[in-house]
């Protein structure tokens, strides 16, 4: 799995995506990125489709609004570099999300 960013001018917060199990164990998902605001909250993701019509296609969810409100914007791009570039241009990169009654969701 190759370390985004890919390219030097690419310089956002993007880190592998995790999950945690109904168990509690905790884990990383494979060809899954998440792009963070300055506070470490998920602002936007991507993640290879392999189970699907779409399968090589990469899937890029924006998970909130500029000022921070929720979205859930989702599509498709034909590579890893066109999703994460999708990401960022919706995303600014002095996005802050917004959780409800002040709760942060666990980075890991």
């Amino acid at each position: 799995m190759p370390l985004l960013p890919s390219s030097k001018e690419h310089k956002r917060n993007w880190r592998p995506a995790t999950f945690r199990g109904p168990d509690g164990a905790r884990g990383v998902l494979a060809d899954s990125w998440e792009l963070l605001d300055p506070t470490n909250q998920r602002v936007a993701r991507i993640h290879l489709e392999q189970d699907s019509p779409e399968t090589g296609l990469w899937r890029w969810f924006i998970l909130v609004h500029p000022h921070g409100a929720p979205l859930g914007e989702t599509g498709l791009s034909g590579s890893e570099n066109e999703a994460q570039e999708i990401c960022e241009g919706k995303v600014p990169d002095w996005t802050i999300a917004r959780q409800p009654h002040g709760r942060r969701r666990p980075l890991w």
